[in-house]
């Protein structure tokens, strides 16, 4: 599919499965019982230059730790549970700390109907004349954390990048922020929440 495009190949950003030359990033996907030998291929692999950048999912503190202790390449991005019911803070002060994109997976909660239809979002939709999902998205962007809303609807799409010509208010954002339950709407496993507090 990518040859079929005709897009020269330094014009497209690939993270997984394409058959080609290199890649520009690739995830672990989930901590397990050898992250330290898993990075250690992926960190040859980089150096080698069939890797652009390493990044890892579901990653905590002490697990970036370890990974940041034992390797001269540090992870690029952690793709975490995210979104205005588990807004991940501590993790998220980690991250920027050691320059580390904190990647938001299911930032409209997988599409709860709680959020879509919470009085605060909707207020703010009112005010920003946008929707409930494009003023969680704003708020993750303002945060400074990167957004992969899922969609195979073409309007929603649309909608989910149309998000830059208006910001919140720092009051705005503070309402927002308040929302924050710590929640997991995906059940992440214990390991997990050794970050809470978030």
């Amino acid at each position: 599919m990518v040859k079929e495009s005709g897009l020269p190949r330094e014009e497209l950003f690939i993270t997984t499965k394409a058959g080609l030359d290199y890649f520009d990033l690739m995830l672990i996907h989930w901590p397990m019982q050898d992250d330290l030998g898993t990075y250690r291929v992926l960190e040859e692999a980089y150096q080698a230059g069939k890797l652009r950048s390493i990044g890892v999912s579901n990653s905590n503190r002490a697990q970036l730790g370890e990974i940041t202790a034992n390797f001269q390449t540090v992870p690029v991005v952690d793709q975490i549970e995210t979104c205005v019911l588990r807004q991940q803070t501590k993790l998220h002060q980690y991250l920027a700390d050691h320059q580390i994109v904190h990647e938001a997976w299911s930032p409209l909660g997988e599409g709860a109907g709680r959020l879509f239809n919470h009085p605060v979002l909707k207020d703010l939709a009112a005010k920003y004349d946008h929707t409930t999902a494009q003023v969680m998205l704003r708020y993750l962007t303002q945060r400074q954390i990167m957004v992969i809303p899922r969609s195979t609807n073409p309007a929603h799409m649309a909608a989910n990048i149309n998000i830059f010509d208006f910001a919140l208010t720092a009051a705005d954002l503070a309402r927002v922020q308040a929302l924050d339950e710590k929640f997991s709407l995906s059940g992440w496993p214990s390991s997990m929440t050794l970050d809470e507090d978030y």
